[in-house]
């Protein structure tokens, strides 16, 4: 296949992906558009040419814009996609795995269509085609970029391409080598809470979380439940667990975990049960057990309130309008990713609630820009949950 004919191959997908958001999510491209500016000041201030903005505002929707659901356009395309073929998986999954580094520009072909890049993070060389990138780049040059694989092997460039100066450069990678090994010797709480778990393979670890969360509704009969105290809830979820490791069996498998697992020579191990720390959860109530297909299986208190309040009879909740506030809006308890599914099922309720107690809500935009006001933006995304079965 040529260079050609895969650039060709990506931009037909690109086009899919954008057709599927368009149809299943309506409100989400505008809403994409209005957020870019605020989270990407920089980029539109150093750009050269609004052909460099629109090249890193698709970038940035198709593989980071978090849908309603938590997945971004190209997640949801790949896990849920009917319309994409193998091929067209392969194609997304090569997205889904890309790398935004920093790299120093090793080699400048002739024709200026090919660079040899080194990710100054680890050594690692890569080979850049391009068909029609106009750069002034030079051999030597630091850049940060996003590449992703193509469909022959090589890569690509996808999003801006930001250049810095010989002495911006060094400054510039001296702060990113430094952050790089705190990282590593795990100080950064962002990576305490992942447990430096590295994904290598996108799609796969979005195929598992997808297991776990039709394994979840297969058991319990829905992706969530509310439960009236911490040890009612423990006792379930290590049910599940359990259930799961002997009894469920894996798609397309047709076999336990627990099988599977002794299958491949290693000896039986016996699932110990989960002990959670509930001294956290101390003045807390109406606790949700919920299964996210992204975010993998969350514990979260008052959901049963959350719940009653955009989908129940929310007068009943005692000064309602103070849960909202409080825990909702400004606590930072309750994931925002998990209120904004549940606002966005409840568009109307939403307006109604929120309109008693903010009089400036007119529209659904309104509502979002209260949660950001409160440093509590529903628009953050969310990382992937590596799968216990992995």
């Amino acid at each position: 296949m040529s260079q050609e004919k895969a650039g060709e191959c990506e931009r037909r997908v690109i086009g899919k992906v954008v057709e599927l958001v368009i149809r299943d999510f309506p409100n989400e491209l505008p809403r994409a558009m209005k957020e870019y500016p605020k989270s990407h000041e920089n980029v539109i201030k150093i750009a050269k040419h609004d052909e460099d903005i629109e090249r890193d505002f698709q970038s940035w929707f198709l593989i980071e814009y978090p849908l309603a659901n938590g997945y971004s356009p190209m997640e949801y395309s790949y896990v849920l996609g009917k319309d994409f073929n193998f091929k067209d998986k392969e194609i997304l999954n090569n997205f889904l795995n890309y790398i935004i580094s920093i790299f120093e520009i090793r080699e400048i072909s002739e024709d200026r269509k090919e660079y040899r890049i080194v990710n100054i993070a680890n050594n690692d060389e890569y080979l850049i085609k391009t068909i029609d990138l106009a750069s002034s780049f030079e051999k030597g040059e630091t850049i940060s970029a996003r590449i992703v694989k193509n469909a022959i092997g090589d890569y690509f460039f996808y999003g801006n391409i930001t250049s810095y100066g010989k002495d911006s450069a060094e400054k510039m990678k001296k702060e990113y080598l430094d952050r790089l090994s705190k990282i590593n010797k795990n100080e950064f709480d962002e990576v305490k809470k992942l447990e430096k778990i590295p994904i290598k393979d996108v799609g796969r670890t979005l195929e598992l979380q997808r297991e776990m969360y039709e394994s979840f509704k297969e058991y319990f009969g829905s992706y969530d439940l509310v439960f009236t105290n911490i040890d009612e809830l423990e006792k379930k979820f290590n049910d599940f667990f359990t259930w799961r490791n002997k009894k469920w069996i894996v798609p397309g498998k047709g076999k336990t975990p627990e099988q599977l697992w002794e299958e491949e020579g290693n000896p039986k191990v016996e699932l110990k049960e989960i002990n959670l720390n509930k001294k956290q959860f101390k003045g807390m109530e109406r606790f949700g057990l919920v299964v996210h297909p992204k975010a993998g299986i969350l514990i979260i208190p008052f959901y049963g309130y959350l719940k009653q309040l955009f989908e129940g009879n929310y007068k009943e909740i005692p000064n309602y309008l103070e849960f909202l506030q409080k825990i909702v809006i400004e606590s930072h308890i309750i994931p925002p990713f998990i209120t904004r599914q549940i606002i966005e099922n409840n568009s109307v309720r939403t307006l109604k609630i929120f309109k008693e107690g903010y009089t400036n809500v007119k529209q659904m935009d309104d509502v979002y820009n209260i949660f950001e006001n409160s440093d509590n933006n529903l628009m953050k995304g969310l990382p992937i949950a590596t799968s216990l079965f992995e």
